[in-house]
């Protein structure tokens, strides 16, 4: 059964939520998430979202902005406002970075991850610091996936804007919360029709009528443009050797 979480403050994202329900109400699902909440109610949310969540055990976020400059610089929200946003770096607006606990090789220096090197400076400094704040952060974006796993949700789609071109992106967020990740390589476009009121969610730059854009969109999502990556495969066991 999927579950739509989408933002409650806009009457776009209400409407679609809604259409998408009405069209198989036995099998579907959705949530609100304000912009008014913090990080941690949005994280409170998501949870709870994933315990709802049976049959094909997937959630649709359609909530807030994505992006991407290169296959791991990207940037998606898990609530509208640019609340609880995931993207690369320690900026301003950033809540966290999937590639925090990421090693990334040095030439002449010994590896060590962003978290690592927190956590070394956490033991030393105040509970105020940057390095306490950050690995608080991240522990919220890890209860999340937590909350994936104990749910056995199968699949995450992000309904938003052109994060699907941030491959290895996309693929660090898909193997922190162990689910497929779908993700759209155009931007997403919520449109109302003046008529007869419904709203229609498409892909940018299909003329009304061709691709995407046509009355299909007004109850499912776009079979165009997106990737779909996932966690690796366990390793089948290795017999004991005697």
């Amino acid at each position: 059964m999927p579950l739509v979480l989408f933002d409650a403050g806009s009457t776009f994202h209400q409407k679609w939520a809604a259409q998408f329900v009405a069209a198989d109400p036995a099998n579907r699902k959705s949530a609100g998430i304000s912009g008014t909440l913090g990080p941690e109610q949005v994280r409170d949310a998501i949870v709870q979202a994933a315990r709802h969540v049976t049959g094909d055990h997937e959630i649709v976020f359609a909530v807030g902005h994505g992006g991407a400059t290169n296959m791991d610089e990207g940037t998606v929200d898990l609530a509208p406002q640019k609340k609880l946003r995931l993207a690369r770096g320690n900026k301003p607006g950033i809540y966290v970075d999937p590639f925090y606990d990421f090693v990334f090789p040095h030439d002449g220096v010994v590896p060590m991850s962003d978290k690592r090197f927190d956590e070394g400076q956490a033991a030393h400094e105040p509970p105020w610091s940057g390095s306490h704040t950050r690995l608080h952060h991240w522990l919220v974006y890890a209860s999340i996936g937590t909350a994936m796993k104990a749910n056995h949700i199968y699949r995450v789609t992000f309904l938003t804007c052109r994060v699907g071109n941030a491959l290895d992106f996309i693929k660090k967020i898909s193997i922190d919360w162990g689910t497929l990740v779908k993700a759209y390589r155009r931007f997403v476009v919520y449109q109302i029709d003046g008529q007869t009121g419904r709203c229609r969610a498409f892909l940018e730059g299909d003329a009304p009528g061709s691709g995407t854009n046509v009355p299909l969109g007004e109850t499912q999502l776009p079979q165009q443009d997106f990737v779909t990556v996932g966690p690796p495969l366990p390793q089948p066991a290795q017999p004991a050797r005697h």
